[in-house]
């Protein structure tokens, strides 16, 4: 009498298929060194080629690097025909291209036409891209912008340019370049504070990434001097970004993600950095990081309620500038000092931490000292703590 249930339990066992596959683990986040804006001969203004672009990327371990070269006029999609992409002995390349409208597009396939800014943005979303205001000094309407992915927080020639209008930096141009050719680019080494109050305004309503914009061309002589090569370009100032593998995809997700910061690579590798929430920063791996910089933690997201611990981590001895970002009804942007307790005297290697924070936006900058003076070293994407942002 017990076959007849133990056939029908055969039965049901078999009807309800295999079961069903675990969900696959994320991949770790690694740290990639990229150089984003850069030129080369299918611009108008550079002569540079894709080989010499290679040997100085490998020559400054250079993970990836985004190609922005202008569009020809005469034929607008050979640049994105004939440069180079994916991986070519080690070094990723990302094609795109910089238009008129103070605007990058990365990774794109096809030349784009849009009518205005809104239309270029919308184009560049459309082919999968990411969309990266340029040049932002030259920028007046950021309505326009609404749709970006980012902009530049710091550009190498537009620094030159607003720096050029000061009689006694070209004096120092010559003397540098004499004796010291390969830290004359410490010369540009300085954040605009009009440019990052921009950036902070943004990212109070959304995420919002901020890039290095090399700007390279290796077309900028004085008296004689070659003040740009690439070699030197490269070593000057990176995008790093914290993506699962070196693909397109992951690279451009991770600009997406504002999961980036940009790095003075003069000042020393930044191998090791960490600014997160929720995590201790410790050891090499970012999967310790339970939210890293660009991370919005909101009450439906991360089950925040009354605060969270927040951390800083540099590789190198440092001091670093915390800053809680507010705007009040007028629309003025305020900062206010958080305090992290720090494990270390200052301009120390090791952690920072700040055990609990109340909501808003938080973001760091890592300084380094060369003889008496300090320098900006590190700018790592803000992090959002709190309510959805509108």
């Amino acid at each position: 009498m017990m076959r007849l249930p133990i056939f029908f339990l055969l039965i049901l066992a078999a009807c309800q298929g295999p079961p069903e596959p675990a969900p696959a683990q994320k991949k770790p986040l690694r740290d990639y060194r990229g150089i984003i804006h850069c030129h080369s001969l299918f611009s108008h203004d550079s002569k540079g080629t894709y080989e010499e672009i290679l040997a100085a990327a490998k020559a400054a371990k250079i993970d990836f690097i985004c190609m922005t070269d202008h569009p020809p006029k005469d034929d607008k999609g050979r640049p994105l025909r004939e440069g180079w992409t994916g991986i070519h002995d080690g070094v990723l390349f990302i094609q795109g291209a910089e238009y008129g409208d103070q605007i990058l597009g990365l990774g794109l396939k096809e030349p784009i036409t849009g009518k205005d800014r809104r239309g270029t943005i919308q184009a560049i979303h459309e082919q999968g891209g990411v969309a990266i205001a340029c040049h932002p000094e030259m920028i007046d309407n950021w309505d326009d912008y609404a749709e970006a992915d980012g902009m530049e927080i710091y550009n190498v020639h537009a620094t030159l340019q607003r720096k050029a209008k000061d009689k006694m930096f070209m004096l120092q141009i010559p003397k540098v370049m004499k004796e010291n050719p390969e830290g004359s680019f410490q010369l540009l080494q300085e954040l605009d504070p009009k440019i990052l109050e921009r950036w902070d305004s943004i990212n109070l309503k959304r995420r919002f990434a901020g890039v290095a914009g090399n700007d390279a061309h290796q077309n900028v002589s004085f008296f004689g001097f070659q003040l740009d090569p690439y070699p030197r370009a490269f070593r000057f100032v990176t995008t790093h970004v914290l993506a699962s593998e070196l693909s397109q995809e992951a690279i451009l997700d991770a600009l997406r993600q504002a999961r980036c910061y940009v790095a003075f690579e003069i000042l020393g590798d930044p191998k090791g950095f960490a600014f997160g929430a929720g995590g201790c920063c410790a050891g090499e791996d970012w999967a310790t990081v339970l939210h890293p910089f660009g991370s919005e933690m909101t009450p439906d997201k991360s089950g925040l309620e009354d605060g969270t611990g927040m951390s800083v981590r540099y590789p190198l001895p440092a001091w670093h500038e915390e800053d809680s970002v507010t705007v009040d009804a007028e629309g003025k942007i305020h900062y206010s000092n958080f305090k992290m307790m720090t494990k270390g005297m200052a301009w120390d290697t090791g952690i920072s931490r700040c055990y609990s924070v109340p909501p808003g936006l938080y973001r760091v900058v890592v300084h380094r000292k060369v003889g008496e003076k300090a320098y900006p070293w590190l700018i790592p994407s803000p992090i959002y703590i709190g309510p959805k942002r509108p």
